[in-house]
């Protein structure tokens, strides 16, 4: 189900695919986007470093 999330479906079609109540797909969704935030945020602190 994460992955559906993390390729771009949207939660809609997540929870048609995967019989989840949106509610479901909500819960499971922040950990998706958590997971997205901490990518950027490392992304952000590496460059500096590559710029050296």
């Amino acid at each position: 189900m994460i992955n559906l999330l993390e390729v771009g479906c949207t939660e809609n079609q997540v929870g048609a695919i995967c019989n989840m109540s949106a509610q479901m797909v909500q819960h499971y969704g922040r950990e998706v986007a958590l997971r997205s935030l901490a990518r950027d945020a490392m992304k952000l602190m590496e460059s500096p470093l590559e710029r050296n």
